[in-house]
């Protein structure tokens, strides 16, 4: 069974609050998920994983938290290579332009980014079925 890390960043809940919807998804797809503050993942262990769903909210003028996200990224940016992965965050301002960046990112350092899905503040009904179906389309993506 693949082994899918759901690792998210949050200042306001917002995020977190997508992540949960991510990963109760992948749960009840059936497989074997585990939920991650980003301050407690265990960077060694991110070979452990074949999928991975990565969330972050807008941080300054739209782009990614330079604190504790954008290091994490630096961090594992060797080891998920042509990993599957979903992306998503909020953001409280703007349009979300920091999603476009986000994944650049990922991209560059070689993910397969098979999709993206933004909130603007607390995910709204859409928003959480944007969520959903995101967290299903990394679900049945076969390696």
């Amino acid at each position: 069974m693949e082994k899918i890390a759901v690792i998210y960043y949050s200042n306001n809940g917002n995020t977190k609050q997508m992540a949960r919807f991510i990963y109760h998804t992948l749960k009840l797809e059936g497989h074997d998920v585990e939920l991650y503050d980003v301050s407690n993942f265990p960077v060694t262990q991110i070979k452990k994983y074949q999928k991975i769903a990565l969330g972050c909210p807008a941080s300054g003028k739209e782009d990614l938290d330079s604190g504790e996200f954008y290091p994490f990224l630096k961090k594992i940016e060797d080891s998920v290579s042509k990993i599957p992965c979903i992306l998503f965050g909020s953001y409280g301002w703007g349009k979300g332009a920091f999603m476009s960046r986000f994944i650049r990112v990922a991209e560059g350092m070689g993910m397969t980014v098979l999709g993206s899905v933004i909130a603007n503040e607390y995910p709204n009904q859409e928003e959480e079925d944007n969520c959903i179906s995101l967290a299903k389309v990394l679900a049945n993506y076969k390696i």
